[in-house]
C-alpha cells in the first residue's frame, strides 16, 4: 500500500481538481435535446436513441434513486463524478506510460478540461462514462502487455464489454486491443489462456443488450396513436420502436447506423475527404495549435519505448475518424472521444519531456508549477464557454407553455430535440401528462391529427420539415407557441378571457384578457391577450405589460413578449389576423392580495413606443391570480442574517439596486417584511440616506405596502414592500447607505443596531456637466417657470429623399437642482395655417438627462429630430417649442404668460 500511495497522488489530485471544476460549472437543472434525454429516460428505464446505451441506462437507474435535489441535477452530476474518475485514470496511465507526476498531472488535467469533454462532464451524457471505461481499459491493457496475467485479461475483457454496452465506438477498440494482446503476450506464450479470458468476459458483459428486448416488451402496454405507440409520443421510446418484439428492428437498434451510414471502404475514405475541413476545425476547437509540436515529441517517445501501444492507439484513432466520416450525424466531438484520447497521451507524453528538459537545467520544480498553472490557465480560458455551449434554459420556455390553457389531450408537433425537456417534464415532476409530442413533424402526421378532431400546436421550428404546412393549414399566433389550424375551421371560443375596450391608435384590436396562474412556472403569471387585425402585423411588435399598485406609478412587476414568436414563418404568410399573445409575468415573492392596476402598452423591438400609441392600456384592477404570501426569498434577495425587529416587524431580507445611479436618479429598495403577531395598527415605513459624513436626506413616511395596510397582516404573514428612492440630485460621487424607519402611533422606531442600515451600499457616480454654451450656437434667452431657460439653439437638414430630417438641437439652462417633475419637451413644425407639420416629443437628451437629475446652472444639450415628409408643401414654416408634465399634460408658462416659444422661421 505505501508503494502505491506515490503513484496515487498525482492522479487523485488530478481527479479531485477536474471534480470540483465540473461542479463549479454544473448546469442547474435540466437541458434540452440529448441532455434532457439522459436526464429522465434512465430513471424510466426507456428505450433512447440507437443504440441503447443499457449500461449508462442501468447505472443511471441507480444513480437516479439517490435523495439529492432533482433528478436533472442527479443525471448532471452523474456525468461529473464519472468524467473525473476518467480523468483520474488518465493521469495514471500517464504514469505507467512512464511520466513524471507532475506531467501526468498536467496531462490529466489538460484531458479534463478539453473544451467538449468538459461540457458533457458537466450535462447529462454518457461520455463520461464511455472516457471512464476507455481510460481503464487502456490502463489495464498495458498493464497486462507487461504482466500477462490472466487475471488482467479477464478485467480487461470486463471493461471492454462494458464499454460497448455504454458507447459504439468501443467495437473499434475491441479488434485492436486484440491484436495488441496477441502480439504482447505471445512472447510469454501465454496469449492463449490471456484471449480466452478476454473473449469470454467481453461476450459475458454483451449480454447487458438483453436490456433492449426487455424494455422494448415493457412498453408495450402503451396504446396505438396514429398507428404508432404513444410511448414514442410520450418520449420513453425512439421513434425506430413498434410494439411487437421484430427482431431485425431490435437489431437495427442496437446496431444504430440505419439511414446514417456513409458506405465502407472507399465512400467512407472519400466521405473523410470532404468532411476535412469540418473535422480540422472540430480538433483545433478541442487543441490549440500550439500543442502540435508537444503531441510530435510525445508519439515519438510512445514509438521508442512502447511500439506496440502506439501501434494499437493510432490504429484506433484512425478507425475512430474513418468510422466518424462513416456515419456522418450526431455528435461528431463525441464520437471522436478515443481519437483525442489518444491525442492527449501525445501531448501528456511531450509534457513529461519538458519536464526532462527542465529538470537537466536543474529547473524542474519552475517547470512543474508552471505545467500545472498552463493547464488551470487553459480552464479558466474556456470556463465561460461550457454553460454557454450547453445553450438556455428549455425547461423555463416549457415550464410557461404547460401553463397555457391547452386542450386536454391536445399534441405539440416539433422536432425531437425540442420536445425532449418537455418529457422530462411530464416524466420527472409531472407536469400535463396527458399532452403528446409529435415527431418527425411533415403535413401528414398534422393533418392525421387533427382529422380526429383534436387542437394541435407547434412547439418549434420546424427545421426544414413539413415545408407546405405553412400553406395547406392556418398557422395562429399562441404565445410562445403556434395552432394548427384548417383553414376552413375558425377559432374555438376563448371562454375565460374578459372582454376589453379596443385601445386607440393600435395596429391590433385587443378583444379580451386573462390574468392567470403559471402552475408549470412558480412565481410567475401569464397575461393572455387575445388580438385581431385588419391587416398584416409589422414585425418587431412587442406586448409590454406593467404591475403597479393602485395609486403611484412605481411597477412591482412586468414582462415582455414578441406579438409574433420569432420563428413563426411569416415570408410564408404575410397577413395574420388573429392570434393569442402570451406575456410572462415574474412576480416576486411574498406581494400581498391587494388590487392592482395592470397596464399594457404595444412598442417596437427597440422599446419605442409605437407611434399613436404612446398611452398605455390600462385592463383594470386586478388581483394575483394565487396567494403569494409565503416567506420564501426571490433570487437577488439579500437574506438578514440576525433578522431585525421593530414593533411586532421584523426585515427578513432586503434588495437593493446593484448598479451605480447617477445624482438625481431613481433606484428601487424591496424589503421583506414579516409579522412576528397581528399589527394592532396601521404602521409606515420612511427612508433616510447616509453618507460616510452623515444623514443627506430623509424620505416622508409611506404605507408598508400600498392598498394593504398592517392592521390587516395575521401573524406569520410575510409581505414584499418595493420603494422608489431617488438619490439627492447635485450630490455628487459617493456611496449611501439606507436607514429603515418604522412609524406607529406610539413613535418612531429604527432598525438600530442591527442594522441600522441596508448593509450593501448604493454607488453613486456623477456625470460631466457642462456650464457654458458651445460655439456656434444662436443664443436666446426664454424662460420655462422656474425650472428651465432656453439659452440657444442649432438647426441642422440631413438626409435624402423619405428620410429627409431637421435636427433642432436645444440647449436649456437649469434653473434649479432636481425638479419634482420629469417634463417633456415638444418641438413642433407649423405650417403657414398654424397646423403641425412634424412634431417629435420627449424628455430631454431623448430620455437620458431628465429635469429631475439637472443640477442649477449647468448647460443641458437636447437633441430633437423632425421627419420631414415627402410631400410636403414648399413654404414657410415655424418651430415652437415648449416643457409640459406628461402626467397632467399642462405647459410651463414663459414670463409672458405664453405656453411656447416661437423659435424660428425657415423656408422649406
Amino acid at each position: 500500500m505505501r508503494a502505491l500511495r506515490p503513484l496515487l497522488q498525482a492522479p487523485v489530485a488530478c481527479g479531485c481538481v477536474a471534480f470540483a471544476t465540473y461542479l463549479c460549472t454544473l448546469a442547474p437543472g435540466q437541458l434540452g435535446h440529448d441532455f434532457a434525454e439522459f436526464q429522465y429516460l434512465p430513471a424510466r428505464l426507456g428505450l433512447p436513441h440507437p443504440n441503447g446505451f443499457p449500461l449508462y441506462m442501468l447505472l443511471g437507474w441507480l444513480w437516479s434513486r439517490l435523495p439529492l435535489g432533482s433528478l436533472a441535477l442527479r443525471m448532471n452530476l452523474f456525468s461529473a463524478v464519472a468524467a473525473a474518475l476518467a480523468s483520474a485514470l488518465f493521469a495514471w496511465l500517464l504514469q505507467a506510460l512512464g511520466a513524471r507526476a507532475a506531467a501526468a498531472a498536467a496531462g490529466g488535467l489538460l484531458f479534463a478540461f478539453q473544451p467538449f469533454f468538459w461540457l458533457y462532464a458537466t450535462a447529462a451524457e454518457r461520455f463520461g462514462l464511455a472516457g471512464l471505461l476507455l481510460c481503464a481499459s487502456l490502463l489495464v491493457a498495458l498493464q497486462l502487455a507487461q504482466t500477462g496475467s490472466t487475471r488482467a485479461g479477464a478485467w480487461c475483457g470486463l471493461l471492454v464489454g462494458l464499454g460497448l454496452s455504454t458507447h459504439p465506438f468501443f467495437a473499434l477498440w475491441a479488434p485492436c486491443l486484440l491484436a495488441y494482446l496477441a502480439l504482447s503476450c505471445a512472447r510469454r506464450r501465454r496469449w492463449q489462456p490471456v484471449l480466452a479470458a478476454v473473449t469470454l468476459l467481453w461476450l459475458a458483459v454483451l449480454s447487458l443488450y438483453a436490456y433492449v428486448p426487455w424494455r422494448w416488451q415493457a412498453l408495450a402496454k402503451y396504446p396505438l396513436t396514429l398507428g404508432r405507440s404513444e410511448a414514442i409520443w410520450r418520449g420513453l421510446a425512439f421513434v425506430w420502436y413498434s410494439p411487437e418484439l421484430d427482431w431485425t428492428a431490435v437489431r437495427s437498434y442496437i446496431a444504430g447506423l440505419g439511414g446514417y451510414a456513409a458506405g465502407f471502404g472507399w465512400p467512407a475514405l472519400q466521405a473523410l475527404c470532404e468532411q476535412w475541413p469540418f473535422f480540422a476545425a472540430t480538433w483545433l476547437a478541442q487543441w490549440p495549435l500550439a500543442l502540435l509540436p508537444l503531441a510530435l515529441v510525445g508519439s515519438a517517445r510512445l514509438v521508442r519505448r512502447w511500439p506496440l501501444f502506439f501501434l494499437c492507439t493510432l490504429a484506433l484513432a484512425v478507425l475512430d475518424l474513418l468510422a466518424t466520416a462513416y456515419i456522418r450525424q450526431g455528435k461528431v466531438e463525441g464520437y471522436l472521444l478515443p481519437a483525442f484520447t489518444v491525442f492527449s497521451l501525445w501531448v501528456g507524453l511531450g509534457v513529461d519531456w519538458l519536464l526532462l528538459q527542465a529538470e537537466r537545467l536543474q529547473l524542474d520544480r519552475l517547470a512543474s508549477l508552471c505545467l500545472l498553472g498552463a493547464a488551470l490557465a487553459l480552464a479558466a480560458v474556456r470556463w465561460e464557454w461550457v454553460p454557454a455551449k450547453r445553450g438556455g434554459d428549455p425547461g423555463a420556455w416549457w415550464r410557461e407553455v404547460l401553463s397555457y390553457p391547452v386542450e386536454e389531450g391536445a399534441a405539440f408537433l416539433a422536432h425531437w430535440g425540442d420536445l425532449t425537456p418537455m418529457w422530462y417534464l411530464q416524466q420527472a415532476e409531472g407536469l400535463r401528462p396527458d399532452v403528446l409530442g409529435l415527431f418527425p413533424p411533415d403535413e401528414g402526421l398534422a393533418e392525421e391529427w387533427l382529422a380526429q378532431g383534436r387542437p394541435l400546436y407547434l412547439a418549434g421550428p420546424l427545421h426544414g420539415w413539413a415545408p407546405a404546412l405553412p400553406k395547406s393549414h392556418a398557422l395562429v399566433p399562441w404565445g410562445k407557441l403556434i395552432r394548427v389550424v384548417r383553414r376552413e375551421e375558425p377559432l374555438p371560443e376563448l371562454g375565460f378571457l374578459t372582454p376589453c375596450e379596443e385601445p386607440p391608435g393600435w395596429p391590433v384590436e385587443v378583444r379580451g384578457w386573462a390574468l392567470r396562474a403559471a402552475p408549470g412556472a412558480k412565481g410567475m403569471a401569464l397575461l393572455f391577450l387575445h388580438w385581431r387585425s385588419p391587416g398584416a402585423i409589422p414585425a418587431g411588435l412587442w406586448v409590454r405589460a406593467r404591475l403597479l399598485p393602485l395609486e403611484g406609478e412605481l411597477s412591482l412587476a412586468s414582462g415582455q413578449e414578441p406579438l409574433l414568436v420569432s420563428w413563426y414563418p411569416q415570408e410564408a404568410i404575410p397577413l395574420v389576423r388573429e392570434g393569442l399573445a402570451a406575456v410572462p409575468i415574474r412576480l416576486p415573492s411574498a406581494l400581498p392580495p391587494a388590487a392592482y392596476r395592470l397596464e399594457v402598452a404595444l412598442s417596437l423591438e427597440g422599446r419605442q413606443r409605437w407611434p399613436g400609441a404612446e398611452q398605455p392600456l390600462w385592463l383594470g384592477p386586478v388581483r394575483l391570480p394565487e396567494p403569494a404570501s409565503a416567506c420564501e426569498l426571490s433570487r437577488g434577495d439579500w437574506p438578514n442574517l440576525f433578522r431585525p425587529k421593530a414593533g411586532p416587524l421584523r426585515l427578513r431580507a432586503f434588495r437593493l439596486s446593484g448598479q451605480a445611479v447617477r445624482p438625481g436618479d431613481p433606484f428601487s429598495l424591496e424589503l421583506l417584511w414579516q409579522a412576528d403577531a397581528a399589527p394592532a395598527a396601521d404602521y409606515l415605513v420612511s427612508f433616510q440616506l447616509w453618507d460616510l459624513r452623515g444623514p443627506v436626506a430623509e424620505t416622508e413616511p409611506q404605507p408598508l405596502f400600498p392598498g394593504y395596510p398592517t392592521a390587516w397582516w395575521a401573524a406569520g404573514e410575510c409581505v414584499r414592500g418595493i420603494y422608489s428612492l431617488q438619490a439627492p440630485p447635485g450630490l455628487g460621487s459617493r456611496w449611501l447607505w439606507v436607514e429603515v424607519l418604522l412609524h406607529s402611533p406610539w413613535g418612531r422606531q429604527s432598525f438600530w443596531p442591527v442594522p441600522a442600515m441596508v448593509p450593501t451600499p448604493l454607488r453613486v457616480r456623477d456625470r460631466p456637466h457642462v456650464y457654458q454654451l458651445p460655439a456656434g450656437v444662436r443664443q436666446v434667452r426664454a424662460r420655462f417657470g422656474d425650472v428651465a431657460a432656453l439659452e440657444g439653439y442649432a438647426l441642422e437638414r440631413c438626409g435624402q429623399g423619405a428620410q429627409k430630417e431637421l435636427v433642432v438641437r436645444l440647449y436649456w439652462r437649469a434653473l434649479q437642482t432636481g425638479a419634482k417633475r420629469s417634463y417633456t419637451v415638444f418641438v413642433h413644425l407649423l405650417d403657414e395655417a398654424g397646423n403641425i407639420a412634424s412634431q417629435h416629443d420627449g424628455p430631454p437628451a431623448m430620455g437620458e438627462l431628465p429635469t429631475t437629475i439637472w443640477v442649477a446652472g449647468e448647460i443641458i444639450a437636447d437633441e430633437h429630430r423632425l421627419s420631414l415628409p415627402q410631400g410636403l408643401r414648399p413654404g414657410r414654416y415655424r418651430i415652437v417649442v415648449g416643457l409640459y408634465d406628461p402626467a397632467t399634460m399642462a405647459r410651463l408658462r414663459l414670463e409672458g404668460g405664453q405656453d411656447a416659444l416661437a423659435l424660428a422661421e425657415l423656408e422649406l
